[in-house]
């Protein structure tokens, strides 16, 4: 599946992680019956969780086996709270109304969550600096990947032996690997992409120019309230040597049409369907979300990689290859 947006730790990559499974056991006062389960809201590699169980005379005993730790919603009756689960022993012995994140016991990151929750005033990069050692610092770190390379780099090494073991970690710094071979100065890989009269065009195409490429697609509303401001920037700096090229990743040739027709974007077109398949452009270019914005200088080497927060910078980028 394709994302959007960002957001925080609910979004975590598919990876392993060992144990034998999580048991909840709890005795709620103020409750007679219910049902407890958990829920998974995260947008992509969405976790299967256990069937509901009953709660009789406010006691229930809930267990299953999570693919990996995550954040996730934990529903006790009507009421539902935010609980950082791995597979451990968990109590719950609470009365009804006081149940908050902190009534769950036993999980080491959930204590750690809850202890990073309680300073929210604390910037999540202070909190990493601070504790390098906890679990939950890769999670939080794995944020910062999307916005700002250069601080993953240093979170990631501030990290302690054990945190570097865990796969949140070891995945954080594969993806900082991969990321290498697309910043700045880097030479821009080579790509194919279709063109609306159903021609290719290639980097070989573009060779001797400055090249804008806006990777978009007709389902993402960032990319296309983006779009007016991209008129703009390419109104103001049109000129022979420097071209916009707008890439869909959408898999339906139609609903592309359908969205070049309602925006009528005045620059080049393209698609690539497999952009977000396992070898396709969102490797090559090194980005997991849209709207994303890469800028290539004449000699074929890419300029700037800009992310979503980042887009603001292209008419900066652009003043620098005049």
């Amino acid at each position: 599946m394709k994302i959007v947006h960002i957001l925080i730790l609910t979004m975590l990559p598919v990876v392993s992680f060992a144990g034998d499974g999580f048991v909840i056991e709890g005795k709620v006062t103020g409750l007679i019956n219910g049902t407890v389960w958990l829920e998974d809201q995260s947008i992509n590699n969405k976790q299967s969780m256990p069937e509901k169980v009953k709660i009789v005379n406010g006691v229930f005993k809930y267990a299953g086996k999570l693919e990996r730790p995550a954040l996730l919603r934990l529903h006790i009756s009507t009421k539902v709270i935010l609980v950082f689960m791995e597979n451990t022993r968990y109590t719950v012995a609470a009365e009804f109304s006081k149940l908050v994140s902190a009534s769950l016991k036993g999980g080491a990151i959930n204590d750690q969550y809850v202890d990073y929750m309680s300073k929210r005033t604390t910037k999540i990069e202070g909190w990493i600096e601070s504790h390098p050692v906890k679990l939950l610092s890769p999670f939080l770190a794995w944020n910062y990947f999307k916005t700002d390379y250069e601080k993953s780099v240093r979170f990631y090494n501030m990290f302690s032996p054990e945190v570097k073991q865990m796969a949140e970690a070891q995945w954080l710094a594969a993806k900082l690997k991969e990321k290498e071979k697309t910043l700045a100065g880097t030479m821009a890989p080579e790509f194919t992409v279709t063109t609306p009269d159903g021609k290719t065009l290639s980097k070989k195409d573009l060779a001797g120019k400055t090249v804008v490429i806006d990777f978009w697609a007709s389902w993402c509303a960032p990319c296309r309230m983006f779009i007016p401001e991209l008129k703009q920037l390419y109104e103001t700096n049109k000129r022979a040597d420097l071209v916009f090229l707008s890439i869909s990743v959408d898999e339906s040739d139609e609903k592309w049409r359908k969205a070049m027709e309602e925006e009528k974007m005045p620059w080049q077109q393209a698609i690539s369907a497999e952009a977000f398949q396992e070898n396709g452009l969102r490797k090559s270019f090194g980005f997991d979300f849209i709207p994303h914005l890469v800028v290539i200088g004449k000699d074929g080497r890419i300029s700037a990689n800009l992310n979503f927060y980042k887009k603001e910078q292209l008419q900066q980028e652009l003043d620098k290859l005049k």
